[in-house]
């Protein structure tokens, strides 16, 4: 068990503006010739779309009745109005989807187990994951290779099972995808933090063309279940989103395959065994809680200097001598030596 007194804090200066997510390029990547790290910024998305209006005429021009506003945008797909009714629209999409565009994406991760790689987005704002073999990804413009959590590539709609007014039906969707992580046989786990819960797609490019299906639910019991902490805080259950905390879950696995996951709205990092990560094996527990005494509090930490606890935290990593980063949103980001177990 890691002591206590031996975490240490990096960087309780807030200078790096709303760190998010890193994926390093691994070592003996296949790849020649490239080292990369691929970094998420909150500040601004990948590909700025401009905005271009353009009145639909309906009849001669000169009957044309003026007015001024649009009736169609293009970059955001949901208006369909017309001359005499210019707002309407059909949907809540919040820009024009075709399947290469990014709106506010908050996570990347490398598949390295295939060669080209594959570069794996999660289009937050979009409710999807984009996928890029490495070759089509240094193509700019380029449309997604495979597209997860929606029925299409036209789709922006948020999934999953809380239906609500404009949301889609889709129960093995995506609502708001947040942090990736692919394990070493090539399987993606996505925090599908709107549904407060982890799902796994195995080898997305091995599997018969049309809807991906994950085999893996983390954080709830069946694809019918999205609440947060559902039966209360415990070591199956996840808080992803809510409205006091910026809802970013970081996910990442060590050595040994064990997956680790910064169960944000509970002030916690939970590592998931790999012997728990089976297909259809839903709500597994985790076995080592960081951050709290046990698996039934989620008290936040209340100082920078604190040791003893975090506060919703985003992101998780680890360096090659096994010392585990935790970022929170106490603008630091602590480290646990290797081996840290329960109350650390």
């Amino acid at each position: 068990m890691g002591p206590l007194g031996a975490a240490r804090i990096i960087s309780t200066h807030a200078r790096v503006v709303n760190p998010l997510a890193v994926s390093p390029f691994p070592k003996g990547g296949t790849q020649a010739g490239i080292r990369a790290c691929y970094v998420c910024s909150l500040r601004a998305n990948r590909f700025a779309l401009t905005l271009i209006f353009l009145p639909l005429l309906a009849g001669a021009l000169a009957s044309q009745a003026l007015f001024d506003k649009p009736v169609k945008v293009l970059g955001d797909p949901k208006f369909i109005g017309t001359a005499g009714n210019p707002l309407l629209f059909d949907s809540a999409g919040p820009n024009w989807v075709e399947g290469r565009e990014l709106n506010n994406p908050l996570g990347v991760a490398l598949d390295n187990s295939v060669s080209p790689p594959i570069v794996y987005i999660a289009d937050t704002g979009n409710n999807r994951v984009l996928a890029f073999q490495y070759a089509t990804q240094l193509t700019a413009g380029s449309f997604a290779d495979l597209i997860l959590g929606q029925p299409d590539r036209f789709t922006a709609l948020p999934q999953g099972p809380n239906f609500c007014s404009g949301c889609g039906t889709l129960s093995t969707g995506l609502r708001a995808p947040t942090g990736l992580a692919v394990d070493s046989a090539g399987n993606l786990y996505v925090a599908d933090s709107g549904d407060n819960r982890i799902l796994r797609y195995p080898k997305p490019f091995s599997q018969p063309a049309g809807l991906q299906f994950p085999d893996l639910i983390i954080g709830q019991s069946t694809f019918a279940g999205s609440g947060g902490n559902t039966g209360g805080v415990k070591a199956s259950t996840l808080l992803l989103t809510g409205s006091s905390f910026f809802a970013h879950t970081g996910l990442t696995f060590d050595a040994a395959g064990n997956l680790w996951v910064t169960d944000t709205g509970n002030n916690r990092v939970l590592r998931f065994p790999a012997s728990v990560l089976a297909a259809n094996q839903n709500g597994p527990s985790a076995d080592i809680v960081i951050g709290q005494a046990d698996f039934f509090s989620h008290v936040a930490a209340t100082s920078q200097t604190s040791l003893s606890g975090l506060t919703n935290p985003t992101s998780v990593s680890f360096d090659s001598a096994g010392n585990m980063l935790v970022a929170d949103s106490l603008s630091r980001a602590v480290v646990y030596p290797p081996a840290s177990t329960t109350g650390a």
